[in-house]
């Protein structure tokens, strides 16, 4: 192995490129920028999208390992966004989070496969689980 490689600047180099891109998809501009704090400071790196028609427009140049997304989208159902991607042949793992008890709502969202259901408002522990089981 090269010397080079072991040394502060390769590992500097490599790093951003080592950690995993998680996708988050809420209207809730703060939320957002919690989600990503909270995943920053564990090295993730972040995507942040306002809207699903936004992360739907750009899925491509995506380079998201993993995806957040509020379930009660104004401008698309979480769930139809994301069946609407798995039929393009996307696998990232999903995780859903939701303010609503509804049943109905969180049966939906449970048909797509999604790795997680987290209940807003959103504990950092609960978070950082879900994404570590789904990406690492």
């Amino acid at each position: 192995m090269s010397p080079w490689l072991d040394s502060p600047l390769a590992t500097a180099i490599a790093m951003p490129f080592a950690k995993k891109i998680v996708a988050i998809i809420d209207e809730n501009v703060d939320l957002l920028f919690a989600i990503k704090q909270v995943l920053a400071a564990k090295n993730y790196r972040i995507e942040l999208y306002s809207s699903g028609l936004d992360f739907a427009d750009n899925f491509v140049c995506s380079k998201a390992g993993c995806l957040i997304v509020d379930l009660q989208l104004g401008d698309i159902s979480a769930v139809e966004l994301v069946e609407r991607l798995f039929r393009t042949g996307l696998t990232l793992p999903v995780i859903f989070m939701t303010g609503s008890n509804d049943e109905k709502l969180h049966q939906q969202a449970a048909s797509t496969r999604c790795r997680a259901l987290l209940q807003k408002p959103v504990q950092p522990d609960k978070l950082l689980e879900a994404v570590r089981e789904a990406i690492g």
